[in-house]
């Protein structure tokens, strides 16, 4: 009787706990750059605890933002990683830390901050991102990237001046021989063969007249 009573209050037990358990539905990702959401969907409202770790610069990751739900197990649409092409969260990684506990990590690509919210009805827990990054451009975005070839700078004409030539130095003249001037005078008379002052015979003025 008394073993009959134990089993009945284990179970019972047992039962209510799994009926306490609750169940992560499944994960969204709401909004771009700084008005980022992650709202992760319950099947009830449940405990959890928030911690922040370092981040893996292999992955690009600054922090790890880290979700643990205790008495909680993930649903087959919550199991699986969601990456995004979002700067302020890399990746959205749910597993099953232990039997009771789900756990969802975010991997934060930028330093940014967060907010935690939790709601009864519908019972979800929203994380808002904020930061100052944007979102990233997606591969499909960077196929299709036109590439606007650079402008080739302004030709600029050289002009070139052309080399002073310096013009001959203008030499003066050299200056005219002075010309001498040679004075003739008339040739001496001997003191002989000067004239007299007298008149010869038979002109006027002496002798006669014949």
């Amino acid at each position: 009787m008394l073993g009959t009573l134990l089993l009945l209050t284990v179970g019972t037990r047992a039962q209510a706990a799994d009926e306490a358990a609750g169940r992560i539905e499944h994960i969204e990702l709401q909004g771009e750059g700084p008005s980022t959401k992650v709202v992760i969907a319950l099947s009830r409202p449940r405990e959890f605890n928030v911690q922040v770790l370092d981040g893996d610069p292999a992955k690009k990751t600054v922090r790890r933002l880290v979700l643990d739900f205790a008495n909680t197990t993930l649903a087959p649409d919550a199991t699986k990683p969601i990456a995004t092409a979002n700067a302020l969260v890399r990746q959205i990684r749910p597993g099953q830390f232990n039997a009771r506990t789900a756990r969802i990590v975010l991997d934060l690509g930028s330093d940014a901050t967060h907010s935690v919210d939790a709601v009864e009805s519908p019972p979800q827990v929203t994380i808002a991102l904020a930061g100052p990054a944007t979102t990233d451009t997606a591969p499909a975005a960077d196929a299709a990237k036109v590439e606007t070839p650079p402008v080739p700078a302004a030709a600029t004409t050289k002009v070139e001046t052309p080399p002073v030539v310096a013009e001959p130095a203008v030499q003066a003249p050299p200056p005219s021989p002075r010309r001498r001037r040679t004075w003739q005078y008339p040739p001496r008379v001997p003191r002989s063969r000067r004239p007299s002052g007298r008149f010869p015979s038979g002109h006027a003025g002496g002798g006669r007249i014949p």
